[in-house]
């Protein structure tokens, strides 16, 4: 998850664009649903406590195998539905990271291929004969062009930087840490 701060940051970075803003919207509910759910927990952590002694009172107080079956059968109930949303909550979060994952290695082979192309025109300008007056103008359009698309690579480069340098090193010294 983005800390908050950082999808501040985006929404102000936004600078009024409704779209962008509404694009940071999903990850604020989710925090916020995250946060709503711990201080429940934190806050009503003796009414919970009260309610799973209840719980064990309550099977104690139980006469006989049929009663206990009921119950059983409701347990089990609970116990499946709440493994089918372990694994679905792991699904999403496991397609998040795998998205995101994705995402950096998408363009990172694009960058290099960018860098391929821009070094390929390099490569054909230093064949083309400067002696010919014609061919200095069309030397110097592509070279023009050459010089334009590494830039362009460049500040692609350097966005991705931006965007994933700070993320990536929190998950190296999670990894490295943990």
């Amino acid at each position: 998850m983005v800390p908050e701060k950082f999808l501040i940051f985006k929404i102000i970075q936004c600078d009024g664009n409704l779209r962008c803003s509404m694009l940071t919207v999903p990850s604020i509910m989710l925090q916020l649903m995250f946060l709503v759910k711990l201080y429940a927990c934190q806050f009503n952590s003796s009414k919970i406590k009260d309610l799973i002694d209840r719980l064990d009172s309550d099977w104690k107080k139980l006469e006989g195998a049929d009663e206990q079956d009921i119950m059983k059968t409701y347990a089990a109930n609970a116990r499946l539905l709440s493994l089918a949303y372990c694994c679905k909550a792991m699904e999403i979060s496991m397609t998040a990271m795998v998205a995101h994952d994705c995402m950096l290695l998408i363009c990172i082979q694009h960058i290099c291929s960018v860098f391929a192309v821009a070094g390929f025109r390099f490569g054909i300008l230093s064949r083309i004969d400067r002696n010919d007056t014609i061919n200095n103008d069309v030397y110097d359009q592509k070279f023009a062009v050459s010089v334009y698309a590494h830039w362009r690579a460049l500040q692609f480069a350097q966005l991705l930087e931006k965007t994933f340098c700070v993320f990536f090193a929190v998950q190296i010294m999670i990894v490295t840490v943990g």
